[in-house]
């Protein structure tokens, strides 16, 4: 894909973002600080993406990354993605201790993901 295709698609992803999110979510928890992890840039930036134009405060990072970030740093969600082994998963879950996780199971559309973050926050502040 080329710098122009990746672009307009990047830009096609922000416009449904802003379509999906007009009114339909609680904004308490648009301030949230999530970590994506996962091992395709293109994916983790384009996930970052659609997350900050949501609102939320949206790091990515690559697994050896993103262990130590887990150490040193506080988020309310951990997305990881679909495309890291289970082993993979396996490890940044139990790195993550109890924060919240969403574990992606396959490509996941802006819309859905962030309905299901959403949700996921909603949950997470309602136990703690």
């Amino acid at each position: 894909m080329t710098f122009g295709a990746r672009r307009g698609y990047i830009v096609e992803i922000l416009q449904a973002v802003d379509f999906a999110t007009r009114g339909h979510f609680d904004m308490l928890s648009r301030s949230a600080r999530l970590l994506c992890v996962g091992n395709g840039t293109d994916h983790l930036k384009t996930r970052c993406a659609v997350l900050g134009s949501a609102g939320y405060s949206a790091k990515s990072a690559a697994l050896p990354e993103a262990e130590t970030i887990l150490r040193t740093e506080e988020f309310d969600l951990i997305i990881v993605s679909a495309w890291l082994s289970e082993w993979e998963k396996g490890k940044i879950l139990a790195t993550a201790g109890k924060t919240p996780a969403l574990v992606l199971t396959e490509l996941t559309p802006a819309e859905k993901l962030l309905a299901q973050v959403e949700r996921l926050l909603a949950a997470a502040s309602q136990e703690g």
